[in-house]
């Protein structure tokens, strides 16, 4: 062997032992906040010159293509025999951490890890509580029991996206490995324009995955309590897919019977939510319950968009009402109408809630922070 050929294996040999191997096992069947999470780290582990990342798909969705990393990663589907495929990925891959980050990821990894015999650290990165992920309490509570045995069995080490989501797991508070590690974005070179004319319609975003816990039932309510005068110049543009066809067509009806078919405009899903929320005034988070520190939240921020939000989860660690966006009560249509009125009436608020909203997301809420503290996550124990 020639000495070039042999200093260029020389060379991979010392890349890779100074490399920190990472899989990633993603949910993947949507493309939601949780998600977008995980995006951001396999872009920040890609231009990492100390990090490697493998992903492992545990339901077959829109993830891959979407994320628009299938080109640069290996991506490995794990449907059928999920324990045993991933296993199998493991032992290909032989990873020095393993990241997941819902309930039934953390249990097939716990699984997987002992049947490979994998001394890979594991961490769980929580981004809502297992007890409050969807409208049933059955279901809650199986990934509730789900997730805190896992954790007492793997003993991983926990990321938690707010103080709010570890205090509301009903037991993580309490877990001696948890750290606290805000989600962050990257800059957006998209702007709200504050230069609203007096005939031009007051224009308000959604977006999100449409489902119960979401709130959009009571957004519409409250557009239907305004005064007539401002529901005629209001447009409401949603940005996400129904979680259900049961729920779509509750939601669809609701708009019909309070005569919202020319306020409510469907989008369809969009990857680009900073730039579509830039075309609004004004952005609403009309959350029931079970956010962690939501993403949509930091994308409307990085734009300069004026914000009204419920006062749920991880939401008013970011906002401070009447600071850097209006904070209304969960669940109560008439104070979410009332804030969407005061901004109607008053640009220059929205001016001065979204400006200052867009500095605090510069200041707290970038990926640079977000990738920086999850890698001294992933490194620790090493």
């Amino acid at each position: 062997m020639s000495m070039f050929w042999s200093w260029v294996l020389l060379m991979r040999y010392f890349q890779e032992v100074g490399c920190v191997k990472i899989l990633m096992v993603i949910n993947g069947e949507y493309y939601a906040g949780a998600e977008r999470v995980q995006e951001s780290l396999l872009r920040g582990i890609i231009n990492s010159d100390h990090h490697k990342a493998w992903v492992a798909i545990y339901k077959n969705g829109i993830f891959p293509e979407t994320s628009g990393l299938s080109d640069t990663l290996k991506f490995y589907s794990i449907k059928g025999f999920r324990v045993f495929r991933l296993r199998g990925v493991i032992n290909k891959v032989k990873p020095d951490v393993i990241n997941c980050h819902s309930p039934m990821t953390l249990l097939l990894t716990l699984a997987a890890v002992f049947l490979s015999l994998s001394p890979a650290r594991v961490v769980y990165h929580v981004h809502s509580p297992a007890r409050e992920d969807t409208e049933s309490r059955i279901k809650n509570m199986v990934k509730y029991c789900i997730e805190k045995l896992s954790i007492r069995v793997l003993s991983p080490a926990v990321v938690g996206v707010s103080q709010s989501v570890i205090k509301r797991s009903g037991y993580l508070d309490t877990y001696s490995d948890v750290t606290v590690v805000a989600n962050g974005i990257y800059d957006s070179v998209d702007r709200v324009s504050y230069n609203r004319s007096e005939d031009e319609l007051f224009k308000l975003s959604f977006a999100g995955l449409i489902r119960p816990r979401k709130g959009f039932d009571i957004l519409l309510s409250a557009l239907s309590l305004l005064p007539s005068d401002i529901k005629s110049r209001i447009r409401l543009s949603v940005y996400g897919e129904f979680d259900s066809d049961s729920y779509k067509e509750m939601i669809l009806a609701k708009v019909r019977s309070d005569e919202l078919d020319n306020i409510v405009c469907f989008k369809g899903f969009d990857k680009n939510i900073p730039r579509k929320i830039s075309e609004s005034h004004v952005f609403v988070i009309p959350s029931l319950y079970g956010e962690g520190l939501p993403m949509v939240l930091l994308e409307a921020m990085s734009v300069g968009s004026a914000i009204v939000a419920s006062e749920v989860g991880g939401i008013d660690e970011v906002l401070v009402d009447g600071k850097n966006g209006l904070l209304v009560q969960p669940a109560n249509p008439l104070a979410l109408s009332a804030a969407i009125e005061k901004l109607f009436v008053n640009p220059s608020l929205c001016e001065k809630i979204g400006k200052r909203a867009l500095l605090d997301q510069q200041e707290a809420y970038s990926v640079d922070s977000m990738l920086a503290q999850t890698f001294k996550v992933f490194e620790n124990g090493r």
